[in-house]
C-alpha cells in the first residue's frame, strides 16, 4: 500500500515538551498516537451493512446465475449439474446446495466456495516507533486485496469503482476523519505533562 503523512500543526507546546523532558513526552506521545491509530483502525475494520452482493440468488440481465461474496469466507460460484456438488451437503466444506423450488427460478442447484477471503477486519495493526525528535505511528495490512477494498482513492482506481459504491470506506477518508481524535489525544497528552511539570514545582 501506498504512504500517508498526516502533519499536525499548532502543536509548538508538544515540540517544547520533546525538549525539554523527552523520555516522558514520548511516552505520552505515543500512547496519544497509538490512541489516535485505534480511532483510524477502528474506521476500516466497521464493514458496511452487506448488500445483494453477499446473498445467494442474483442473475446477470440475460437470466444466468451469479455468483456471491460471503464475508469471512469467500467467492461461491454456481453450479448446474447435481454431481458437481460432489453429493456433498454441507456449507462447512464449501458445498451450498439449493432446493427444488429455488434452484428452478436460479438455473443452478446450487453453490461452491472458492475460500478466498482474507479476512481484511482482523488483520489491521498498528505500530509505534519512538523516534529521537518525536512518535511516528503506522497502520497497515498485509491482506492482498485490502488496495482494492479500502486503499486510497486517489492512487488506486479500483477502490474509487466497486466498493466505494458499496459504503467501503477508503483508508484516506479514515484517516481526514481521523485526525480530530490524534489531535485530541496528544492535547490531552500535553496538558498532562503540563499538569505533571506544575506539581513538582
Amino acid at each position: 500500500m501506498a504512504e500517508i503523512v498526516v502533519e499536525l500543526k499548532g502543536f509548538d507546546e508538544a515540540i517544547a515538551w520533546l525538549e525539554r523532558a523527552p523520555e516522558t513526552a514520548n511516552s505520552l506521545f505515543a500512547e496519544a498516537v497509538e490512541r489516535g491509530l485505534q480511532a483510524i483502525a477502528g474506521r476500516v475494520k466497521a464493514y458496511p451493512p452487506a448488500t445483494e452482493a453477499n446473498r445467494p440468488g442474483r442473475v446477470t440481465r440475460d437470466g444466468r446465475p451469479m455468483g456471491y461474496y460471503e464475508r469471512g469466507q469467500g467467492w461461491w460460484y454456481p453450479v448446474k449439474q447435481a454431481k458437481t456438488l460432489g453429493g456433498v451437503r454441507l456449507k462447512s466444506v464449501g458445498v451450498r446446495p439449493l432446493g427444488r423450488k429455488a434452484a428452478e427460478q436460479l438455473g443452478a442447484v446450487g453453490y461452491k466456495l472458492i475460500r478466498s477471503s482474507g479476512r481484511l477486519r482482523e488483520h489491521w495493526t498498528t505500530r509505534i516507533e519512538k523516534q529521537p525528535d518525536g512518535v511516528e505511528g503506522v497502520i497497515g495490512t498485509g491482506v492482498s486485496y485490502a488496495g482494492a477494498v479500502e486503499g486510497f482513492v486517489s492512487q488506486d482506481p479500483r477502490q474509487a469503482r466497486l466498493p466505494a459504491s458499496r459504503g467501503w470506506p477508503s483508508l484516506e477518508t479514515a484517516f481526514r476523519e481521523g485526525v480530530p481524535d490524534i489531535e485530541a489525544a496528544l492535547g490531552e497528552a500535553v496538558q498532562r505533562l503540563a499538569d505533571e511539570f506544575n506539581k513538582g514545582r
